[in-house]
């Protein structure tokens, strides 16, 4: 565990009739600037590792390249990620103009719409994955929180194969992030992501089911519940949306054909 993800604060912590003085561990924030062929694209708000995976996986699943492979070098300096991509053909202010064009949209169910035409997301996967295996991911992914479990403050999301093997996990103090995160560090290990179940210990909204779709990934799951952003993007995309996965159960909100019951 690096240094910079945790720090500490002296506190009175008030327990029972009792009145302790300690320390906490207090999960860090940072700015972090992404910048693209030179210039400025985004700040994000988030914990300070992984700054590499982070610009891979945000440039990825928020649409603005297809792939890695669309990346000729990254750098990371202090908080500042530096990517600069194979093609020049690439129009940020494009991506701009999409973003303008979706805040505008009258509804919900327009936005995805508006997404889905202009991105083409559709997953059609065949893959099936047992129930049992969903509950061993979510129970592995919250194992390994090993950031949450000292400070209580960050979200963590990770990439299973069909047999409830860790992939890879992130975690971060957003959870759009620690998803970025994840699929940015499958994606520099060049991992397949088509096959892969997303979980996450966030609310899912539509924006983390786009990140998915982006990525390929059929199959998300998490701890907590959906938004009905989500649940309509997940529905029109074609990702099988699972939420509220505590102990032995679970709510199967989407496309349940790819989850084996028996």
């Amino acid at each position: 565990m690096m240094d910079n993800e945790i720090t500490t604060w002296k506190i009175k912590r008030l327990k029972e009739d009792r009145v302790e003085e300690l320390e906490d561990y207090i999960a860090v924030e940072s700015p972090i600037n992404i910048y693209v062929n030179k210039r400025r694209f985004v700040t994000i708000f988030a914990s300070p590792q992984l700054l590499k995976e982070l610009a891979v996986g945000h440039l990825v699943a928020e649409g603005i390249i297809n792939s890695i492979e669309d990346i000729s070098q990254i750098d990371v300096r202090s908080n500042n990620v530096l990517v600069t991509l194979s093609s020049s053909n690439i129009d940020l202010e494009e991506f701009k103009l999409l973003k303008s064009i979706t805040t505008e949209c009258t509804s919900i169910d327009s936005y995805i719409e508006t997404l889905k035409s202009m991105s083409n997301l559709r997953i059609g996967s065949k893959l099936y994955v047992k129930v049992d295996d969903i509950f061993k991911m979510i129970r592995k992914m919250s194992e390994n929180s090993k950031i949450y479990r000292k400070t209580g403050g960050t979200h963590v999301a990770a990439l299973f194969n069909k047999d409830a093997k860790l992939l890879y996990l992130a975690e971060d103090v957003g959870r759009h992030s620690a998803i970025d995160k994840v699929i940015g560090l499958a994606l520099i290990n060049g991992c397949d992501l088509t096959n892969s179940v997303l979980t996450s210990s966030g609310r899912i909204t539509a924006s983390m089911i786009l990140k998915a779709a982006r990525a390929g990934i059929p199959i998300v799951a998490s701890i907590s519940a959906p938004l009905n952003s989500g649940l309509i993007a997940a529905e029109k995309i074609g990702i099988t949306l699972i939420c509220f996965v505590r102990g032995k159960r679970m709510n199967i909100y989407t496309h349940p054909e790819r989850i084996l019951l028996d």
